[in-house]
Order: C-alpha cells, then structure tokens, then sequence
C-alpha cells in the first residue's frame, strides 16, 4: 500500500500559501492535490480536519488510520503532494463532511454536508464486519446479521462485509441525514440495495422463502395517507396465503386461512410504520414498530407451496423504506433492529 511520507512543511497552516510537501519524490506543485471546503452558506470551511487513504482501500479491522492528516486554512484551502494512484480524501468539521477521490495534480472543491447513517441486514455475513472503501471506517454485523454505520459522508460510497474468508460488496449512495439499509443474502426477498427498491406494488419473487418451515418478514415503510386502506404485505392465491394492512388510523386487518380479522385500536395511523410478520406452521405473529400486537394459533397451513402473487405494498403505500427476510427461528427482538 502506497504511504505518504511524513509532513515537512506547514505552510497553509501559517497562511504562507505554499503547498505541503511530502517530500521524497520531489516538490513539484504541479503534482499537489488542492481541496477547497466550503460551509453550506459558501463561506470558506476554516480549521476542517482532512483526512487522506488509498482510494482502493476497505479496513478489515475496526478502522484504519489515514496515512495523512491536515486542517484547511482561513480560505478552507488544503494542498499536499501524494504518491502516484487514487487517493481519499475525507473533509470533516462537526457533523458535516465530504469526500472526493483524487490523483496528484487534482484541483477541487466540495460543501460540508450533513453526515449520514446506514443500517441494515446482511445475514449472509452475520457476525463479520461491514467496511467503507477509502474511509478507514468499518462497523461489527451482529449474529442476526443486522449493521448500523453513523457519521458518514454522503454521496457514493463502496462498501465491503466481510465473514471469516467470505466476502460480499456493493454501492450506495447516502442523500445528507439520510438512513438506507441494505438486504442481502440466500434467503433474501431483495426490495432495495441499501437505499431504492421498486414501486410500491412490485411484484417480487419469494425467492429463497421456503413452502414449509419458519418465515420472517421485517419491513419499513410510508403510508400514502393514515385513512384509507393501505396493504403491507399480500401473498396469497384463491383461498389460501395472507394479507397484513391497515384500514384507517387504528385497525389492522388480517387475511388468513381464508377468514378476514380486524383488530382495532392500534397505532397505525402514522405515515412511517415498521412492520413485522413471522409465518410458521400453526403461527402467525405480527409486528408493528418492534412490538408483537397479533399472535395467533393455527391460522397457517403446513405446505405454503400453493401461496404465489407474492407482493409488497400493492395498495396504499408511497414508498417501502426496505425490507429483510429471514428463514428459520427468530427472536421478537429481531424485529426491532431497524431504525
């Protein structure tokens, strides 16, 4: 891994306007990468903390320290010449922050923007660890395969879970503020990559949903209103499968084993809702924000392979957050890893 060598000059931190050299390959300007940071009113961005990787780089460990270190000056200018490749640069001053991959001889500027948070489900690398490319940054995924990364720089970001030898990646990008989860693996109805699914009402494919056995369902979602009739989940065929919603602002309704249930009086009038459904042979249990509110006996069939339409959010819903499925036994405390 290309390293930087030690800092010889500190120019921009006197105000003298000269670059800071790295010494070693030269003092060339000309080969300086310059970053300006800007406040989000457009005034400069004085004493930012700047922080430098390899580009290509995703920490396997709990994190990695920059190979460089520096502050922007009064004019929120920072300059050093680094080695040859791609390098990240990571602009920081509070809760605000940006990040740019640069190579020698770059020139740029960015504004401070609020930082981000991710959260979401991995199971198929459960009790490894998740790392971002470029920031030195890299979070523990828990046995039920659920992450949660704050503080963040948003924009596009690479990341990389790792569990003994195995490892999976992908991309993001994180609007300022914004929460995305991602939901992958084998047993996984995928709705969104850790940040957009499909329309509301796409159909998707059980995929690895088994016909008989234990099924979990965790979702979050917004409501287009809290009075009309809105579906969260329906899988189900003539007679047989089941439907979760909610009608109004505080009944759910149920379809299942071909019977209708309405349950009044519970809060589900907002318009952002976690829900949770747990299908087993004999059982089905709904969630609502990470409380169970519905348990009931023997309202599912031992074989599901008659089950199909398999849909989520068909009606009364703008937009599904994401969604993370599971197969086999989970605690009611899984529903509630979520946001």
């Amino acid at each position: 891994m290309p390293k930087l060598p030690i800092l010889v000059l500190c120019s921009i931190l006197c105000g003298c306007g000269q670059v800071q050299t790295a010494g070693g390959a030269g003092t060339d300007a000309g080969n300086a990468v310059t970053v300006v940071a800007l406040r989000p009113d457009g005034t400069p961005a004085a004493l930012a903390r700047v922080e430098v990787r390899p580009a290509d780089r995703t920490p396997a460990s709990a994190s990695e320290p920059p190979v460089w270190t520096g502050t922007t000056d009064t004019a929120g200018h920072v300059s050093f010449e680094p080695g040859p490749g791609s390098w990240s640069v990571l602009v920081r001053q509070g809760e605000r922050a940006f990040r740019l991959d640069l190579v020698p001889g770059s020139r740029a500027s960015d504004t401070l923007r609020t930082c981000a948070k991710v959260t979401g489900f991995l199971p198929s690398r459960s009790g490894g660890r998740l790392g971002f490319q470029g920031l030195g940054i890299s979070v523990p995924i828990d046995p039920d395969g659920f992450f949660r990364a704050e503080s963040l720089p948003s924009g596009a970001l690479s990341w990389v879970a790792r569990s003994g030898t195995d490892s999976v990646g992908g991309s993001i990008v994180l609007p300022p503020g914004a929460t995305a989860v991602a939901d992958t693996g084998p047993a996984a109805a995928v709705v969104d990559t850790l940040l957009d699914g499909p329309a509301p009402g796409s159909g998707l494919s059980p995929g690895g949903v088994p016909d008989t056995g234990t099924w979990s369902l965790a979702m979050s979602l917004r409501r287009s209103g809290s009075t009309d009739t809105a579906w969260f989940l329906a899988w189900d065929t003539a007679g047989s499968g089941i439907r979760v919603g909610a009608l109004a602002g505080d009944t759910l309704v149920l379809w299942t084993d071909g019977n209708w249930r309405k349950i009044a009086g519970l809060p589900v009038a907002g318009p952002d809702l976690r829900v949770g459904v747990r299908v087993a042979t004999g059982q089905l249990d709904v969630f609502l924000d990470g409380s169970r509110v519905i348990g009931l006996a023997g309202s599912t069939p031992s074989d599901r392979s008659g089950w199909g339409s398999f849909r989520l959010g068909p009606a009364g819903i703008a937009a599904i957050h994401w969604t993370s499925t599971r197969t086999g036994a989970v605690s009611d405390s899984w529903f509630d890893q979520s946001p």
